[in-house]
């Protein structure tokens, strides 16, 4: 039929905290560039250290929404497994009756 993912809300939690992690090792500041700033090699260095920190912001964002979303997913998950065990109860009851 096709792969299946298999998910808990522990594993969920683990996955937003690696995220978080990431998040974090990404959003480190600039080293800077050093050298006379009217040098073609330093304005083009700075530069490229601009785009680079741009891409690392991006980056740092997508995983602090992935471990925002992963967290609600969690949570959903968490509850749904609580709902579920109630019905369960509910059904055994019954048939106790």
């Amino acid at each position: 039929m096709g792969d299946h993912l298999k998910v808990d809300a522990s594993g969920l939690q683990t996955l937003a905290a690696r995220c978080d992690s990431t998040s974090m090792a990404l959003s480190t500041p600039a080293i800077p560039v050093s050298g006379p700033p009217d040098q073609a090699t330093t304005v083009a260095a700075t530069q490229a250290h601009q785009l680079v920190q741009m891409v690392l912001a991006s980056f740092a964002n997508r995983a602090t929404d992935t471990a925002t979303a992963t967290r609600s997913a969690a949570a959903n998950y968490t509850g749904t497994d609580q709902d579920s065990a109630q019905d369960l109860a509910a059904v055994g009851q019954s048939v106790r009756g």
